[in-house]
């Protein structure tokens, strides 16, 4: 049943975005389809730049349980993982992480523990960052509603929210009774910090693939950004579908279609779908060379864990 909710939802948002440029690609300016090669390469950067901060961000939540972990092992660990979420199913990239993660000397519980919650940061994140800018660039439109989002996605921050999200989360991965007090407040707010120049960067890729194009500048920095991060969100929670393909497209050219023609924010949306492909395609490559190094553990002592509660209390 879930493997064909993700088919539907996948046929349902390309025939969309297929229709959508079909009706109107005769509008786009005749340079759209001549690439300028500055800005897409700064794109290529901007992106693999975002990239980085995931594993950043995860590095950051280990170190509250005294694992730590080099820098370029942690961003081994997410690039190679990164393959799995365009595979069928919305769950072999997490397993991938969690089956890297172990191989990399991190313990079952902490592992399960640190993946979830990097993953609940990085929505979390997007569904603060994205509404405010779209809200900041006054050109979001019916959209501007996405700011409510905002306090909806902090809640999630909460320790008697987030608890038993991990615990559902150690239950999933069939590893019930794990130690889900591991993670404490404290890091799980800097660890939403990581995630600010992530969307950021991102969405600064997204210009350049804008540019690159011939079809906005710097100008429409907050409104690109914002709508990527939202779209982003969209096409993650979208879960039976790989990469969330297409859903994010959809969300984005309806974001964007009040300032783009929708010919111009299919063919966005698209090449930027594209340059994320590249990207992580050529960061597996780096990874499959960096050489594999182990994660060094202490104990931590009782007085220094500030538990995430799944009791209400």
């Amino acid at each position: 049943m879930r493997r064909l909710a993700g088919v539907v939802l996948l046929a349902g948002s390309l025939a969309f975005l297929a229709v959508a440029l079909a009706k109107t690609v005769h509008r786009l300016p005749g340079e759209a389809l001549h690439v300028r090669p500055l800005p897409a390469v700064a794109a290529f950067l901007a992106v693999a730049a975002g990239n980085l901060f995931v594993a950043l961000m995860w590095r950051h939540l280990l170190a509250d349980r005294r694992v730590r972990l080099p820098v370029s092992e942690s961003l081994r660990v997410m690039s190679l993982s990164q393959l799995g979420k365009y595979l069928p199913g919305g769950f072999w990239q997490p397993l991938g992480w969690l089956g890297l993660a172990r191989q990399a000397g991190i313990g079952a519980g902490v592992a399960t523990v640190s993946i979830a919650a990097a993953m609940v940061l990085l929505v979390v994140g997007a569904f603060v960052v994205g509404p405010v800018l779209l809200a900041a660039s006054r050109a979001a439109g019916a959209f501007v509603w996405l700011i409510f989002a905002v306090p909806v996605a902090l809640a999630l921050m909460h320790p008697r929210v987030l608890g038993p999200l991990l615990t559902k989360a150690s239950r999933i991965v069939k590893r019930p009774g794990l130690d889900v007090g591991g993670v404490s407040f404290r890091k799980l707010l800097t660890g939403l910090a990581y995630t600010l120049p992530l969307w950021l960067l991102h969405g600064t890729g997204l210009v350049f693939t804008a540019a690159a194009l011939h079809l906005a500048g710097f100008g429409q920095w907050a409104l690109l950004t914002g709508a990527f991060a939202i779209a982003w969100a969209v096409g993650f929670l979208a879960i039976p579908v790989p990469g969330g393909l297409g859903v994010r497209e959809a969300v984005l050219l309806l974001i964007l279609r009040a300032s783009f023609t929708t010919a111009e924010a299919v063919l966005l949306a698209v090449a930027f779908r594209l340059v994320f492909i590249v990207v992580e395609a050529a960061m597996t490559g780096v990874a499959l060379a960096i050489p594999h190094r182990v994660a060094q553990t202490a104990d931590v002592p009782a007085s220094r864990v500030q538990p995430v509660a799944t009791n209400g209390a």
